[in-house]
């Protein structure tokens, strides 16, 4: 069985080397949901110029993790938000060991499954 590591290449860019600090600090608990998280500050200090950072805010942004208020800056996004199904999200769930990520899977996996779901009874119909 492969690494969920491994299942993707080595950072390649800057916004690239940047989310994928963010994403699993975010994904791990390091920063609760609402918590004010400023990726442009701590990456521009980093010496990432303010496109790299920005690129790396709108990649965290469309996985659904952080959030970005005009005038009152970025917090994380509820857990409700989070794009579950991302390859990303996925990979970095698993690196930390989410035992309720598994168990997360395990019944989206189970419910087209279960009788009484309108999905299941559908495609039992059509059998």
């Amino acid at each position: 069985m492969r690494d969920a590591v491994a299942l993707r290449a080595a950072p390649q860019s800057g916004h690239e080397q940047l989310y994928e600090e963010f994403g699993p600090a975010i994904i791990g608990g390091e920063f609760e949901p609402g918590d004010p998280i400023s990726i442009e500050d701590y990456g521009m200090r980093a010496g990432w110029s303010r496109t790299i950072c920005r690129e790396a805010q709108r990649v965290l942004q469309s996985k659904g993790l952080i959030h970005t208020f005009h005038g009152s800056g970025t917090v994380v996004a509820p857990h409700s938000a989070w794009h579950w199904l991302d390859r990303d999200v996925i990979r970095w769930c698993a690196g930390k060991n989410q035992a309720w990520f598994a168990d997360f899977l395990d019944a989206m996996r189970e419910a087209p499954e279960l009788p009484g779901n309108p999905f299941y009874d559908h495609l039992m119909g059509m059998a």
